[in-house]
């Protein structure tokens, strides 16, 4: 049987996202920011199963904290796996649309 983990998200995770819903409410509409934040939510849920199956990033992190990353629409879903307690943490939601030198920030998260 499949190993399941316990998926969390980050507080700094979650501002992220906030700021992104309500840029989209305000330059598109309520609906639009609902349907983005149904997709997203739903995209980290499925890290339950098999979460080193996306692309490990290789500007940051260590042989310690190793990050995993995939594009939902122009989002970048940061994460890592904390394989001993079976645990994702999602640490980044990063638009990038964004400086994407702003990616190194999310280190040590």
């Amino acid at each position: 049987m499949a190993k399941q983990y316990r998926v969390i998200i980050a507080q700094e995770a979650r501002n992220e996202l906030r700021k992104e819903l309500d840029y989209i409410r305000r330059r598109s509409s309520v609906q639009q920011a609902k349907n983005v934040n149904q997709g997203i939510q739903e995209a980290i849920k499925s890290l339950a199963n098999f979460p080193e199956r996306h692309q490990k990033m290789e500007l940051i992190g260590t042989e310690q904290r190793v990050y995993h990353s995939f594009p939902k629409w122009s989002f970048l879903i940061i994460y890592r796996v904390e394989e001993k307690v079976l645990r994702v943490r999602v640490v980044s939601i990063f638009n990038t649309n964004q400086n994407p030198e702003k990616i190194e920030d999310i280190d040590g998260r």
